[in-house]
């Protein structure tokens, strides 16, 4: 009920306990549009990690009442490694430009989630680049569930 009301803060704990799937994909797909569009602000309490990490933009890992950790979200990131054949420091600024990756080097970028790396990798066809490869770097710490 209290997401059919703006708000600026909402608190959900294990909000998709019970939902399929598909209920689950659509839930967090509100989520995000709630964030991007209004700019409404989620604490999540949730123990499937792996189901959040597509909105999540901070983590803080508790236990025993204590914190943990604190992790932004280029602490989980998705690196893209672009061949140097065929690219130059023109198209890396141009690439800067028309997405939201952030720069490594001339050749490494990261973004935050699919929806950018998608982007980015078409951006990266229209300049007549490579993509050489992709990694994921998740940095979740399991042993301490």
């Amino acid at each position: 009920m209290a997401m059919l009301q703006k708000r600026k803060l909402l608190l959900l704990d294990e909000p998709t306990v019970g939902l399929d799937p598909k209920g689950i994909d659509i839930f967090y797909k509100l989520i995000k549009r709630l964030a991007d569009e209004e700019g409404t602000a989620f604490i999540i309490s949730s123990h499937q990690l792996k189901e959040i990490d597509t909105v999540v933009t901070r983590y803080l890992l508790i236990k025993d009442a204590q914190l943990i950790e604190r992790k932004d979200i280029f602490d989980k990131k998705i690196e893209i490694i672009l061949s140097s054949e065929n690219w130059n420091e023109d198209k890396t600024r141009t690439l800067s430009q028309s997405t939201n990756a952030k720069i490594i080097d001339k050749n490494i970028v990261v973004v935050n989630n699919d929806e950018e790396l998608v982007k980015v990798i078409n951006e990266v066809n229209k300049l007549h680049g490579n993509v050489e490869k992709v990694k994921r770097n998740f940095e979740y710490q399991k042993e301490l569930y």
